[in-house]
């Protein structure tokens, strides 16, 4: 049996593989984009009227925008936003 990237399987139950694979890149890129709609959604619910919101909230989506930029430069297409239908 191929073993998941990041779990082992023990006895059937999936834990944490020891630190012998690397780390992907997408990683230090998911983590902090989540963070950021957090905080986001934390601002919406703090500040129900939204101007009060607005300044906070450019200032996560141009941090996300970055972080979005460097990974592109980094791995390219392969975490395009898909178009809505």
């Amino acid at each position: 049996m191929s073993r998941p990237h990041y779990l082992e399987e023990d006895e059937g139950r999936f834990g944490p593989r020891d630190h012998n694979c690397q780390t992907h890149v997408n990683q230090y890129v998911f983590g902090p984009l989540i963070v950021l709609e957090g905080i986001r959604d934390f601002v919406r619910f703090a500040f129900p009227d939204t101007k009060d919101a607005d300044g906070m909230s450019q200032l996560l989506e141009a941090v996300a925008d970055e972080i979005h930029k460097i990974n592109f430069k980094v791995v390219g297409t392969d975490f395009e936003k898909i178009k809505e239908i």
